[in-house]
């Protein structure tokens, strides 16, 4: 009794500048055919979370947090710094009367302000 099987694996693997690797999804499908003509088939579909709790679909983009570095990230949980406009995960961005700062620019910012506030005072 000899069977035909078929077996494709497709991976959506992100390699980081650092060289670690993250695997955000990997889809299996596997498929034979007995002797007598039977086909059986069976596809497995692995999904990833994201840190802020959404599961990646097809066409879903995963962000990294550039301050950070962590992710996945789904586009929800991530924003755009005013000043430098790189992209950073909630966590790391700091509200501020110009917008929404990453923490580099935030403490430049800070350190502007009061290096501005004592020379004021002076």
């Amino acid at each position: 009794m000899s069977t035909i099987n078929s077996r494709d694996v497709q991976r959506n693997i992100i390699i980081h500048p650092n060289g670690a690797i993250t695997l955000l999804g990997e889809t299996d499908e596997r498929s034979s055919v007995d002797e007598e003509g039977g086909v059986q088939g069976t596809t497995t579909t692995l999904r990833i979370a994201t840190r802020d709790g959404h599961v990646l679909r097809n066409g879903d983009i995963a962000l990294q947090c550039t301050n950070c570095q962590t992710g996945p990230w789904s586009r929800n949980a991530m924003t755009t710094c005013a000043a430098c406009r790189r992209l950073v995960c909630i966590p790391c961005a700091h509200q501020h009367p110009v917008g929404i700062l990453c923490t580099p620019c935030h403490k430049a910012v800070r350190k502007a302000v009061l290096r501005a506030w004592l020379w004021s005072i002076v």
